[in-house]
């Protein structure tokens, strides 16, 4: 699976950000609406989400959440692991943007073997 979610509630752009976890923001209901897509579909071997680099930063405004760490507990307690994440900077692939993006890559376990 490949799949990114809205950014606004935790963009440095965003001056009125939310909690990752708020359903009724656009990030948290994208982020729940792969958690529902996850459960759904036990055959996922892997997962690359890609979103934007506030996804590793710790928020004090909301508890010291820090976007990433909830994703990722979350993927675990799915039965994945995170085998990396890493920022990169689209522009230095061709994409009209400068801004970093945040990648993540999740593998079943168990089905690492198949990626070896």
């Amino acid at each position: 699976m490949v799949a990114g979610y809205p950014c606004c509630s935790i963009s440095g752009q965003n001056n009125q950000q939310k909690s990752f976890t708020d359903k009724e923001s656009s990030t948290g209901s994208g982020f729940h609406a792969t958690k529902k897509y996850v459960s759904n579909n036990k055959s996922l071997e892997w997962i690359l989400l890609e979103n934007v680099q506030g996804m590793f930063y710790k928020r004090s405004k909301f508890g010291n959440e820090c976007p990433m760490d909830v994703q990722t507990a979350w993927m675990k307690k799915q039965g994945f692991e995170c085998a990396f994440s890493l920022l990169i900077n689209s522009s230095e692939y061709g994409l009209p943007q400068s801004r970093a993006r945040a990648y993540v890559l999740y593998i079943r376990v168990g089905s690492m073997k198949h990626f070896t």
